[in-house]
């Protein structure tokens, strides 16, 4: 972040998570100074990715990262963040928090309030104003999240166009 805060990226674009070297080296420093140690695992294949950073590029380790997260009531949630790490030293790939993640954690991210919301056990009551327009997404084969956008009615003369401006 501006100030200096290590930070990860919300990136429901990507299926899985991600990191730069240099940006785990430095969570790992972070870590170490706090007295929680980090891990990092060989793994069985590599990774190859693309679509972030430079080109394709290549994941031979996963790491496992102690973090700390501030909850909005101040107090304090103790976890790991694991992810592959880009074998690139010069990478200024930040930590993507992929769509896999944010599933496996029932999250909700609120776009007004800017909050990211992991749920607990049962279902969340979630109620709408009046005039909300609610779209079923599918997972595509990478498991990317796509909101269908092409289902036209029998008739090929438009309906209305008043909605779902994207």
């Amino acid at each position: 972040l501006a100030d200096g805060q290590q930070a990860v990226l919300i990136e429901p674009g990507s299926w899985g998570n991600i990191a730069g070297k240099p940006w785990t080296r430095r969570s790992a420093s972070l870590a170490l100074r706090s007295g929680r140690p980090p891990s990092q695992t060989r793994r069985p294949t590599p990774l190859r990715i693309q679509g972030v950073g430079h080109g394709s590029q290549q994941c031979t380790h996963d790491v496992s990262l102690p973090i700390s997260l501030t909850r909005l009531d101040g107090t304090l949630a103790e976890g790991t963040f694991t992810t592959p790490i880009v074998n690139d030293d010069k990478s200024d790939l930040p930590a993507l928090l992929g769509l896999k993640s944010i599933i496996d954690r029932r999250a909700i991210l609120d776009c007004t309030t800017l909050q990211l919301h992991f749920l607990g056990p049962g279902d969340p009551v979630l109620t709408l104003p009046p005039g909300s327009e609610s779209f079923q997404l599918v997972q595509a084969p990478s498991g990317h999240l796509m909101l269908p956008c092409c289902n036209y009615p029998a008739s090929a003369r438009p309906q209305s166009h008043d909605t779902a401006d994207l």
